[in-house]
């Protein structure tokens, strides 16, 4: 469902922008509803929008945010920050909604016609709003190409990956929670890894409120799931028709098409504003519980996205990843497609987390966990092949 309108009167604010063109936009996957605009006007330094939020239920909530083209919608690489108002997660259906935004303390210049607004609201957290980012394949040098690292992440090596496609967002309670009360089980049910547990509980993430009902907790609910062992997470995914990313695609979508970068994000330099990690103090994620207060997982929305529009691949939770963890894979890493070894004792995870150091949320840091055990900070985030499927 989409609205479209031209917008002629900013001309004080900003002189030289001849129009705009206004997208609305609702994922029509959603249960029904619309979005209709009131009105858009200047305050002062702020671009004012006002809009109606018509929904069926009154206990939904949506994820509403902003993003800009530059080139007349063909891809949106402006997502505005000084953002106030109802705009981000858990806005509820209603009338008159406001969202101010001031581009001058961004300091971006719209200038030209080729200026594309679009305002989306998003129910995230279902399976149907699993939102998928799409990468063509490729080659690139996997590795740590800046010798920063561990002796894991070396050699330096080139990899050929077909094409695919990986989360937007990590898991989130919400969805994990309707995976478990669908499925009917914390065990794997069937296949090469029937009885396997795929879940424990957590204060702030999933609960179980009547026998075997669970519900993310109030409040977390567009937080990424933690918890989760690597067979549930593979069970997921499965379930939902995805896979587990391979750690060769899982690092190629982490550096936006294999860029030779640090951190995963819209800029690569390590800044509180972009990255959720632990800059204080040394914590271990699995023997050690002390100074929680201060190290804390946020929405998955909260910080922005790289320059491929996929968000927080650098901290928040680590991410698993299908392949078995050898320290020394590199060195016989095979050209095409590789997706790690053949039999394993550890699963790979990736990303870094709220509790890890700077240098552990690098997109090149390599770690493991044992796929029957589970972390604080360890989630998940979902893949697929776009053409052959990759088989594990």
């Amino acid at each position: 469902m989409n609205y479209s309108i031209k917008y002629h009167r900013l001309n004080y604010l900003l002189p030289t922008i001849l129009f705009f063109l206004i997208l609305f936009s609702v994922n029509n996957s959603l249960r029904p509803q619309s979005i209709k605009i009131v009105k858009i006007e200047q305050e002062e330094d702020s671009i004012k929008i006002v809009y109606n939020l018509i929904s069926q239920r009154e206990q939904e909530k949506y994820f509403v945010d902003l993003e800009v083209s530059k080139n007349g919608g063909l891809n949106y690489t402006i997502y505005p920050k000084a953002l106030e108002g109802q705009v981000g997660y858990g806005i509820s259906r209603g009338i008159n909604k406001v969202i101010y935004w001031k581009p001058l303390e961004e300091n971006l210049e719209l200038i030209g016609e080729d200026f594309v607004f679009r305002i989306n609201a998003a129910y995230l957290g279902s399976e149907s709003e699993m939102q998928m980012i799409a990468f063509r394949g490729g080659s690139f040098d996997m590795g740590d190409a800046f010798n920063e690292g561990e002796v894991d992440e070396i050699p330096v090596h080139k990899v050929q990956i077909d094409d695919f496609e990986i989360g937007k967002y990590e898991v989130s309670n919400f969805q994990f929670a309707k995976f478990l009360n669908e499925y009917g089980s914390i065990f794997v049910n069937s296949g090469e890894f029937k009885g396997e547990r795929m879940f424990y509980s957590q204060e702030n993430g999933i609960v179980l409120v009547n026998r075997n009902i669970w519900k993310p907790a109030e409040g977390f609910e567009f937080y990424p799931v933690t918890g989760v062992t690597w067979f549930g997470a593979n069970e997921f995914c499965k379930y939902y028709g995805y896979r587990l990313p391979t750690e060769a695609e899982w690092e190629y979508a982490a550096r936006c098409s294999g860029d030779k970068l640090i951190y995963s994000s819209i800029v690569d330099s390590l800044d509180s504003k972009y990255f959720n990690y632990n800059a204080w103090f040394q914590f271990d994620s699995l023997n050690n519980s002390n100074n929680l207060s201060f190290l804390k997982s946020q929405s998955l929305g909260a910080y922005p996205p790289n320059d491929c529009g996929v968000f927080q691949m650098s901290g928040n939770v680590w991410e698993y990843c299908l392949d078995w963890y050898e320290w020394n894979y590199y060195a016989d890493s095979p050209v095409e497609n590789p997706a790690g070894p053949f039999l394993g004792k550890y699963k790979v995870i990736r990303g870094g987390g709220f509790t890890s150091s700077p240098k552990g949320i690098r997109v090149y840091e390599r770690s493991y966990i044992s796929p029957d055990s589970y972390g604080i900070d360890v989630g998940f985030r979902v893949a697929r092949s776009i053409n052959a499927e990759v088989q594990k």
